[in-house]
């Protein structure tokens, strides 16, 4: 059963004290589409995405006449082809919207998948206590990431068809965040020895063991040496660590203590210039921003009490999930970029929301539920729509899903 809920921006928020909650960080804006020259016999320069449509209202495969423009159609977050079609493989029509087909939320030891209509599978990974991250670089290869009940850090990977048990991550005693800039770069955040660690994945096998301080929780990357991590540091200082590589042979990683915060919860990045951070100080959510060399001061977001989650869509469309009290869930946006004030979005009577992520500004998804109920809620642009997600548990979630 699908129930319409909000036009407008999206209304979330945070379920009492959880201490984890995380939204696949990485989920950029998809692609336009195929460009070229324009349809067969078509007019010189028409046809193409983004020029004019040609004079018979033609565009090119992949694109529809709008307004008189060609505008791209069939893939993630464009509008459906011939108002009911998308790429079969990557997307499926929602509402007048093509959304991403293939969609992963993980939470305790099970993970639910979207099969373009409904949440209708629910899979149990044997080995795994708590999986509290999920990343991939492609149908066949994705990687979700937690713990077991001996306090070991796990991951489980999907290969195209099925999930494989959760193996055991030598020196981890837990796996917090994951990214990747490829099938054979992919780091996993976490804790061992101690102190934190960063871990990474070959395509093949987890090794490279890097010592990080303890208390970081959340990861993502604009490239293979630009690798962004944040929690809070013995103080109880909101912290950025930054993994700039291999210099010498040992590990390029400097840290920076952002004053007035207590926990920085999530980071996501447009690209290596345009990285933001949320968190929390002792009364408040609030925002940070790198410019790739330098952190802001924390922009203060009032009338919320913390913020969890990060994604956006581009520079100037980044989305926060958080709350103002239990019970009061809210989603915070900015749409004209770092420094500009966001709009706040709250609705009483939703008691958690934790998980966020899109393929761009018109395929979204947030995760999360009541005490008695998980839901997935998808923004097509235009509205949100709820669906009842079966079987997982009440907690922390995460979501991330392809793209492309």
């Amino acid at each position: 059963m699908v129930r319409a809920l909000w036009v407008g921006l999206l209304v979330v928020g945070c379920f009492g004290d959880l201490d984890r909650f995380h939204a696949a960080p990485d989920g950029a804006a998809a692609g336009d589409g195929p460009t070229g020259d324009g349809p067969a016999g078509g007019d010189g320069g028409c046809g193409a995405i983004g020029s004019a449509c040609c004079s018979n209202m033609s565009c090119e495969s992949g694109a529809v006449c709008q307004n008189n423009l060609c505008v791209g159609c069939g893939l993630p977050s464009q509008i459906c082809c011939g108002g009911a079609t998308c790429n079969n493989q990557l997307a499926t029509c929602i509402g007048s919207t093509c959304a991403a087909k293939k969609v992963f939320i993980v939470g305790g030891n099970m993970i639910a998948s979207w099969d373009g209509n409904a949440w209708s599978q629910t899979t149990t990974i044997p080995g795994a206590l708590d999986l509290y991250a999920i990343w991939g670089s492609g149908a066949d290869n994705i990687l979700a990431v937690g713990r077991n009940a001996s306090t070991q850090g796990v991951a489980a990977r999907w290969n195209g068809s099925s999930w494989s048990n959760a193996m055991v991550v030598s020196g981890t005693t837990a796996l917090n965040g994951v990214w990747g800039s490829g099938p054979n770069d992919v780091w996993a955040l976490g804790a061992g020895g101690g102190g934190g660690v960063l871990v990474h994945y070959d395509g093949m096998a987890w090794s490279s063991t890097v010592a990080l301080m303890q208390g970081l929780e959340a990861v993502w990357g604009s490239g293979p040496n630009d690798i962004w991590a944040v929690g809070s540091n013995s103080n109880a200082m909101g912290t950025v660590a930054h993994w700039a590589g291999w210099g010498g042979g040992a590990p390029v990683i400097t840290y920076t203590a952002i004053m007035n915060t207590r926990f920085l919860t999530a980071v996501w990045g447009s690209g290596p210039n345009d990285v933001w951070a949320v968190g929390y100080d002792d009364a408040n959510g609030l925002m940070v921003h790198s410019d790739g060399t330098i952190w802001s001061s924390p922009q203060i977001i009032s009338n919320t009490l913390r913020l969890d989650g990060l994604w956006g869509s581009g520079p100037n469309d980044v989305w926060a999930v958080g709350c103002a009290s239990f019970g009061t869930a809210l989603i915070v946006r900015w749409t004209s970029g770092f420094g500009a004030l966001p709009s706040v979005t709250r609705a009483n009577g939703l008691d958690y929301f934790a998980g966020l992520w899109g393929s761009g500004a018109k395929d979204a998804w947030a995760v999360g539920g009541t005490m008695n109920e998980r839901l997935a809620l998808h923004w097509d642009g235009n509205a949100w729509s709820s669906y009842p997600v079966a079987g997982l548990p009440l907690g922390a979630l995460a979501i991330w899903g392809l793209a492309r």
